[in-house]
């Protein structure tokens, strides 16, 4: 027998309070005149025998009554099966957890995923006594019933496709672990195509039966899973190559793949093979500016993915300058770095001033941290008017002063050597485009730097404590400014590999701020960070989608837009932000989670195919059911035999 309120068995010695109540009473002495006729009958009366007996006997179904009531009280449970005549439906809970995820439940499934759904669900209910409890949960709607049985309409279940991502191990944390405070039996039910994906972070499950249902369907039609080009910027009038990433469960010996950009139509009939395919498309623009690219794929005529969504950047020529640069070293690297690129006719460089119209002509200025005020009111109007500036410090002066607007911070060298790893790249972009080739995990070494602040603008950080690099974006312009010193005393980085790429990178991805790639989900995580706009801002997409965003930090939350395609953020009439939304890519690849894997992290678990019959295995589960009930009637039992006892023989005698 177990007990679910254990704690409460620390009240059996209250069993015994009765018991030490008769003790004392009999240490009572009532005095009686010795020639009392009355007192002499007592003492020759054979009924002091009985009344001792029946002393005992209603002392002990006393304490019987406390023992009962205690035990009752502690919810004791004995073991038994779901067609036993001991289970008690309502101490148990049957939860139901459906992974409607793009993966299990994308469009072209939708109505056969659908009716599968509803099959289980009826054919597990009906196992179940009505007065069961139910818990309905779905990755895409949350909790979709909680009440009884006997209540439930299956046709209220009404899921539709979506193209959200989610996590078993935060839909049990929310809706089912307090399940376990509650009842004393909980039968889980999970219908999931058991992509890993699904499972990300689940650990030790062990208080629920669990029953596993596979749920994958053979007839997923192939997926689009990303849309890539050179990394590199692209030019007027250069050809280039788009990648279109499909994932296809099965084989398709001709589909064709669309790619549409802007209005210029491209088509390719390919075969696809199981698991990942790439298609390439080769394109050219003779003008400068931002483009569309959608993908999506057709077979038999009939157009059987989703769409793909994407932008691509034409820049032309980039005009930069170095602005009073007096470090030597900082010149000479600068200018040698920006001549190997100009052999592309990417960028051209050329000396100017501080003065706000001679800034003007140029799209980049490279200069010098100042270390006053002079000139910083030229560059605060050079970069709200859309120019980009890259600070660099100068490590013959002692300090910096950094006093735009945006940017208050009063900034000194640090003299500690660091050596900066993989590690500490914080960009993806970034790390991919200029780090990535790296053959070791260490970059390069600093012996002198500037620690910049280290929040949301930084993109390379020092052991978690500052930054080297932050970038923000101010109005329509943009700047950079870079804490390492150029000077080979003070850092090797200006001789490593990956100088030359750095400063490309810099120089050629202003239009990262044009446009943000981010995924469909409700995580709270899912946010774009603008400074220095208040409320209302409005996000703007296809079909006429339009959402106001009370805005009350830097943060603008993504999470309610449902569907992909182009958006954009705008304060008033300003364009703040464009944005690409697109189903999460760990939705778009399968890969099954082996089932010793989820044995392992499931201590009683079944794992069973669509088709495959469960019911046994549901009927003969060992259950805890409590008895508490059976110690009250006793309890109560008790009482009114005493009652009848003490009330009987009281007159008697």
């Amino acid at each position: 027998m177990e007990f679910i309120f254990s704690s409460v068995l620390w009240l059996l010695p209250v069993t015994f309070i009765p018991l030490i109540f008769h003790i004392i009473n009999n240490r009572k002495f009532k005095t009686i005149e010795f020639g009392a006729i009355r007192f002499v009958n007592v003492l020759k009366s054979d009924s002091v025998k009985n009344i001792n007996l029946i002393n005992i006997f209603l002392l002990l179904i006393r304490m019987l009554i406390i023992l009962f009531l205690i035990l009752a009280i502690s919810r004791p449970t004995l073991k038994s099966s779901l067609n036993s005549a001991f289970y008690d439906p309502t101490s148990s809970i049957v939860g139901v957890l459906i992974d409607d995820t793009y993966s299990n439940f994308s469009k072209d499934i939708h109505d056969e995923q659908a009716k599968r759904f509803n099959n289980l669900l009826a054919s597990i209910i009906k196992e179940y006594s009505p007065s069961t409890n139910l818990r309905i949960v779905s990755a895409n709607k949350n909790l979709v019933y909680d009440g009884l049985i006997e209540k439930f309409n299956i046709n209220d279940l009404q899921l539709i496709h979506n193209y959200q991502a989610s996590y078993l191990v935060d839909l049990i944390e929310e809706y089912f672990d307090e399940s376990k405070q509650i009842y004393e039996n909980g039968d889980l039910y999970i219908f999931s195509d058991l992509d890993a994906d699904f499972f990300k972070g689940i650990d030790q499950i062990e208080w629920w039966n669990t029953t596993f249902f596979n749920t994958f369907n053979e007839k997923k039609r192939p997926v689009i899973k990303s849309i890539t080009t050179d990394n590199r910027v692209i030019l007027p009038n250069e050809p280039f190559t788009v990648k279109v990433d499909v994932y296809s469960s099965n084989p398709y010996e001709s589909i064709n793949a669309y790619l549409y950009l802007d209005d210029m139509k491209l088509v390719k009939n390919v075969s696809l093979y199981k698991g990942m395919n790439s298609i390439e498309f080769n394109g050219l623009f003779e003008s400068r500016g931002d483009f569309n690219i959608v993908a999506e794929l057709e077979i038999e005529e009939s157009i059987i993915s989703d769409k793909y969504y994407s932008r691509l950047k034409i820049l032309p020529e980039i005009k930069a300058c170095l602005c009073d640069i007096y470090d030597a070293g900082l010149r000479n690297f600068l200018t040698l770095a920006v001549n190997s690129i100009s052999e592309d006719k990417v960028v051209s460089l050329q000396n100017c001033n501080s003065n706000y119209s001679n800034l003007m002509k140029y799209d980049v200025v490279f200069s010098e941290i100042p270390n006053n005020d002079s000139g910083l009111y030229d560059f605060e109007r050079y970069v709200e008017a859309g120019g980009h500036l890259i600070w660099f410090p100068n490590t013959d002066k002692n300090q910096a002063l950094i006093d735009f607007s945006f940017f208050d911070n009063r900034l000194n060298f640090s003299e500690n050597s660091i050596v900066v790893t993989k590690n500490d790249i914080l960009n993806k972009n970034l790390f991919k485009e200029v780090f990535s080739g790296a053959k070791e995990s260490d970059l390069f070494k600093v012996n002198r730097f500037l620690g910049l602040p280290l929040d949301e603008s930084s993109m390379i950080e020092t052991s978690r404590l500052n930054s080297l690099w932050n970038r923000r974006f101010y109005n329509e312009g943009l700047i950079d400014v870079v804490g390492v010193s150029l000077n080979l005393s003070d850092s090797d980085f200006p001789v490593k590999a990956s100088f030359i790429p750095f400063v490309y990178y810099v120089l050629t991805s202003k239009d990262k701020r044009d446009s943000e790639f981010t995924s469909i989900s409700e995580n709270p995580l899912n946010a774009t960070y603008l400074k220095d706009y208040k409320s209302p801002i409005m996000i703007i997409g296809e079909s006429g989608y339009k959402e106001k965003v009370r805005n009350n930090s830097n943060k603008v939350y993504l999470g309610n837009i449902k569907n992909p395609g182009n958006y954009v953020i705008k304060y008033q009439d300003m364009l703040l932000k464009q944005l690409v939304v697109n189903t999460d890519s760990t939705e778009t690849v399968f890969d099954k989670l082996p089932d010793d894997v989820i044995i392992q992290n499931f201590k009683n678990v079944a794992i069973f195919d669509y088709t495959d019959s469960f019911y046994e295995t549901v009927k003969n589960r060992i259950r805890g059911t409590e008895v508490w009930r059976v110690f009250m009637l006793i309890s109560i039992l008790l009482l009114i035999l005493e009652s009848f006892l003490a009330g009987f023989f009281e007159k008697r005698l």
